[in-house]
């Protein structure tokens, strides 16, 4: 169990770390990052639910899950309306996208 546990963790930090220094110019890419960042915060919940006995941990993954589901779904239509718009999906050019 304690490798799951070295496993959400090593992926926790790799999407922190991406979504903070390595997706400056594309929206995609940190849309990557925080799944990234988002299931490894979900396995570390099931795998501590499963060692402490608790079901809590699996309420909170599945809300996890739902909350990461949704910020991809709005995401990726922003990226969309931005490459039909401006036909670039850079973090400066959003500035354009404001009525």
């Amino acid at each position: 169990m304690t490798i799951f546990l070295i496993i959400s963790t090593t992926l926790y930090i790799i999407g922190f770390y991406n979504s903070l220094f390595m997706s400056k110019k594309n929206i995609i890419s940190f849309l990557v990052a925080s799944e990234i960042m988002f299931l490894g915060l979900d396995m570390m919940f099931i795998i501590s639910s499963l060692i402490l006995n608790i079901a809590n941990g699996l309420i909170f993954g599945i809300l996890i899950l739902m909350l990461s589901v949704g910020e991809s779904a709005l995401g990726l239509g922003l990226c969309i309306t931005s490459l039909k718009v401006i036909k670039t999906i850079n973090y400066d050019d959003y500035t354009n996208l404001k009525c």
